[in-house]
């Protein structure tokens, strides 16, 4: 059969690169209402070219949601899901438009997402060209808003992976030989600091200085050990004039987490930094933002589609093992609700969210025909079945 499914891959690969160069020319930076919808409408067309029933979940602010399902013969329920946004302002397409050099694929998005987006369309259209419908039902989702950390398509994710027996996001590993069982978490912490303003030279004294105060704190949270976590401050500003003492000065904390205890521990360290102060007279808040995400944690019951993973690829000849990612990813809402969660299983790219950003096409084949693979295995084995899966 992966013989079959490679054939069906590579039979499509002129029209994969066709959809490549398409999503490669669209505007659709997460906002960019007109480019998503026009994203959205171009994505809706081809799951229903491959017999999918689509559902389109709009919204206002941040785009709609584009929900494909394909009912086949048998038991399982599978949600693959990638996102359409990326990083790139109205007018990025224009500026540096697709090309391909080599073995390489260039253009905004080209790389992230992209290679999720092909990556579900084709493994499905080749279990279409091979006569496959093993699965009970494939559910392919595309969302507007990932790089916003997902606020209108999470719920939408929720509830499709809450029928599904495993999912799998559909974004990138960071090396060509990974797929990834787990993700690093994002946390934001805001840092405010309240001092009292004076000359510079005329009674310096007399002031209390925020800036001062908040290079303390500065240097508190970057001395912290923490295992699982890596907190940077990456944004500062404080004062209004050359002269005069600054009585505020603000932060901004990047912290990466790959565990909800490092997450609890980050949590109970700023409190303490909050209290800890160095100028008498100032006052500082610690503030946890809202944004980012959780990390994906593995959990044991990704174990049988980890075995499954490895024995295909090898199969197909690119031997793949699992790996840890610390990017953040939509991979921890589906798992957050029990579904068995992969990540990875894409056409490679790398360099995302720079000028550089690239897609490996040599890479497009293999890695299709790998997760087509995957998915027909799954289809075909009561034992991928959960127990504990929604219906509708």
């Amino acid at each position: 059969m992966l013989d079959r499914i490679r054939g069906a891959v590579k039979a499509r690969y002129g029209e994969i690169m066709q959809t490549v160069e398409t999503l490669s020319t669209i505007d659709r930076g997460s906002r960019y209402l007109k480019g998503l919808e026009q994203t959205a409408d171009f994505l809706r067309r081809k799951l229903e070219e491959l017999g999918c029933t689509v559902t389109v979940y709009p919204d206002e602010e941040y785009g709609p949601t584009v929900v494909g399902r394909k009912k086949g013969q048998g038991k399982a329920r599978i949600l693959l899901y990638a996102h359409m946004d990326t990083v790139w302002p109205e007018g990025t397409c224009a500026q540096r438009p697709f090309r391909v050099e080599g073995r390489f694929a260039f253009g905004p998005g080209v790389s992230d997402c992209t290679h999720g987006i092909i990556g579900s369309l084709y493994s499905l259209q080749a279990l279409h060209d091979v006569g496959c419908a093993d699965y009970g039902e494939l559910i392919i989702l595309f969302n507007p808003d990932e790089e916003l950390y997902s606020p209108s398509s999470k719920k939408w994710i929720e509830h499709y992976a809450r029928l599904a027996d495993v999912a799998f996001c559909m974004e990138s590993p960071d090396f060509e030989d990974e797929y990834i069982t787990s993700r690093g978490g994002v946390m934001y912490y805001e840092i405010d600091v309240v001092g009292v303003k004076s000359h510079a030279g005329v009674r310096p004294e007399a002031g209390r200085n925020a800036l001062e105060e908040l290079c303390h704190k500065v240097t508190l949270i970057h001395k912290l050990d923490i295992p699982g976590a890596i907190p940077q401050v990456t944004l500062m500003q404080g004062g209004i004039a050359e002269g005069v003492i600054p009585d505020h000065a603000w932060a901004h904390v990047d912290i990466r987490v790959d565990t909800f205890a490092a997450m609890e521990a980050i949590h109970a360290a700023m409190k303490e930094i909050e209290g800890s102060t160095l100028i008498p007279g100032t006052t500082t808040t610690c503030r946890h933002r809202p944004g980012g995400c959780p990390p994906l944690v593995k959990t044991p019951a990704v174990d049988k589609f980890v075995e499954l993973i490895n024995r295909t690829s090898a199969e197909v000849g690119l031997p793949l093992h699992e790996a840890f990612c610390g990017g953040g990813a939509d991979a921890w809402i589906s798992a957050q609700v029990g579904t068995p969660t992969i990540d990875g299983l894409v056409p490679m790219s790398y360099f995302c969210h720079t000028d550089q950003e690239r897609l490996d096409l040599e890479s497009i084949i293999p890695r299709v025909t790998i997760m087509a693979g995957v998915l027909q295995r799954i289809s075909s084995d009561d034992r991928y079945l959960r127990a504990d899966r929604e219906e509708e």
